[in-house]
């Protein structure tokens, strides 16, 4: 058996020899013995069973090929032996290959899965992926700018007005800083603050800073308004906006304003970012604040405002200027009456609460203007003015502590304008006031003509009630009447208790009592007194108070005292 086997392995042919990269002739067809079916026709023709033969092609010599087709010559032509050809490696490849990445593993992840289920499968998890880079890279984008704000600011970047007290504690007047005075929230109606929430952020003790539901809602109404009809920034969103002066509106400030809400809800707790928001919020006119507003529109403390007076100031925030109830009552009640319904939806009132409310009518009580232009107040914004720092200034929030009395001030000046009256009234009056004219028109001064208190009033009542036509084209008449100042002070500690430098600080800004030039008069008396004692000279000296004679006086000459008179021609 072996050596049988040995003989057939060496009958068998040899295998015909290849070579690498040249063109292989095809093996002859095996014949397969065995009897072959013969037809009827076979020995005069060709049968229809029998296979037409077939031609081979000829075939150019591998020589002829590849001296025609160098290309393939170079591309079939063997490597060297111990070489390799290595893949180029480049930036753009490497990024390519990472950024890919995730699209072949989720390729590999549904493979397994029917195509109609496996591509929309794909698509739903590369845009997922693709979302979760932009988001990270945002994140990382707008945390760094937030980082470069002082979120300190937030509580303590809040201007108000710097407070002056007299020496009982009074306040005469305020300056500096923006119109606001800061309360808690303990001095504000919890029925305030419920309106509030409901009216601007009703998950505002929910979310984070941001509310997505809110976002969502707001994108759905933009998709079917085409427009923006509502907004999706909470609270702290507005509060991020307000203090650091965001006016623009666009995607960047949004977003920066996002990564701002999110540093402030980290640092400071809900109520902390409530009460600085209401310290903060402007609600129209010149008002900032809750203590501000009720003051403006009321003319009450935010603790004493009703249900009514509540809804109004939470109603008002999304326009203030059109919804003010001074100038726009009936969209004003329209605000309100939205949300004491909110108010009642959510159990906040009951329905008599409601209805008593709703029955309520939009008056407003503007407090009586106290004016902050008085000769005290001057003189004590200039002082400031030199002491304090230009940050100082700008943040107002002080509270000064004057020697000045409220009651003498008062009191000086209504002495001063009863002494005044009663001058202009003598019969005399008018012929010495048309003398003194008289020398200023000789002067050349033909301008403001001299006149009484009362007198300018009535000029000043008349050009108001002008048509606004009229009124444009002349200049109201300015206040050209007799003035006086007074200085009060205390002699056993010299501080300052009273000045008034004019009749009117609205009317004449000038402070007489410290800015006008004045006759020397007894000033010059310390002088002379000193001089005189250190000549050896004493209080019991006598000296003679006749008429000084010639040459008396040391380097005057002859010069002596002489009386002189002068015609007004009046």
């Amino acid at each position: 058996m072996s050596s049988r086997s040995q003989t057939e392995r060496k009958k068998r042919p040899l295998p015909r020899p290849s070579y690498p990269g040249l063109p292989q002739e095809a093996p002859d067809p095996a014949v397969i013995p065995g009897p072959t079916r013969r037809t009827g026709n076979s020995r005069n023709g060709p049968s229809r069973y029998d296979t037409p033969p077939q031609r081979r092609a000829s075939r150019p010599s591998p020589k002829e090929e590849y001296e025609g087709n160098p290309e393939r010559e170079e591309e079939n032509r063997p490597a060297r032996a111990g070489t390799m050809r290595r893949p180029r490696f480049t930036i753009f490849g490497a990024l390519l290959f990472v950024l890919l990445m995730p699209f072949r593993f989720i390729g590999s992840l549904t493979r397994n899965i029917r195509w109609f289920i496996c591509w929309p499968l794909r698509i739903l998890l590369g845009c997922c992926f693709v979302g979760i880079v932009i988001g990270a890279i945002l994140v990382f984008l707008y945390g760094t700018i937030s980082n470069r704000y002082d979120i300190s600011e937030v509580k303590s970047n809040i201007p108000e007005r710097t407070v002056i007290l007299d020496r009982k504690n009074r306040t005469i007047g305020t300056l500096h800083g923006e119109n606001r005075k800061r309360v808690s929230l303990q001095e504000v109606p919890p029925v305030f603050i419920d309106a509030l929430l409901l009216r601007e952020d009703n998950r505002f003790y929910d979310h984070g800073g941001v509310d997505w539901i809110g976002v969502g809602r707001a994108f759905a109404q933009v998709l079917k308004h085409k427009r923006a009809t509502q907004g999706a920034s909470t609270l702290t969103m507005q509060l991020a906006k307000i203090t650091y002066n965001h006016r623009e509106r666009n995607l960047h400030s949004k977003l920066t304003e996002v990564a701002l809400a999110k540093r402030i809800e980290a640092t400071y707790t809900k109520d902390e970012i409530l009460e600085t928001y209401i310290n903060r919020i402007f609600w129209g006119h010149t008002f900032l604040g809750i203590a501000a507003a009720a003051r403006g529109y009321y003319d009450k403390e935010p603790r004493d405002l009703s249900l009514a007076e509540c809804a109004t100031l939470a109603g008002i925030i999304y326009g203030p200027n059109d919804f003010s109830p001074i100038k726009h009552p009936e969209e004003a009640k329209k605000v309100r009456d939205i949300v004491l319904g909110l108010l009642k939806n959510e159990g906040k009132i009951t329905e008599v609460q409601y209805q008593a409310a709703l029955a309520e009518p939009i008056a407003t009580r503007t407090p009586q203007s106290r004016s902050e232009e008085n000769y005290a107040m001057g003189l004590v914004r200039r002082e400031l003015d030199a002491i304090l720092e230009e940050e100082d200034i700008r943040l107002g929030g002080l509270v000064v502590h004057t020697t000045l009395d409220l009651d003498l001030q008062n009191a000086t000046l209504d002495a001063i304008n009863k002494h005044m009256d009663a001058l202009e009234a003598r019969k005399d009056f008018k012929k010495h006031l048309a003398s003194l004219q008289a020398k200023r028109e000789k002067r050349g001064i033909l301008k403001n003509k001299l006149t009484t208190k009362a007198e300018y009033e009535a000029s000043l009542a008349a050009w108001k009630a002008l048509p606004a036509e009229q009124k444009e084209k002349t200049q109201p008449p300015m206040p050209n009447y007799i003035q006086s100042a007074a200085v009060v002070m205390d002699n056993a500690t010299g501080a300052l208790l009273a000045v008034v430098g004019g009749r009117d600080a609205e009317e004449s800004k000038l402070n007489r009592a410290i800015q006008s030039r004045r006759q020397t008069g007894s000033l010059f008396k310390p002088f002379i007194y000193a001089t005189f004692f250190q000549q050896g000279n004493s209080a019991d000296t006598r000296i003679s108070d006749d008429r000084i004679a010639y040459g008396e006086i040391r380097g005057a000459a002859n010069w002596s005292p002489a009386i002189r008179t002068e015609r007004t021609g009046a």
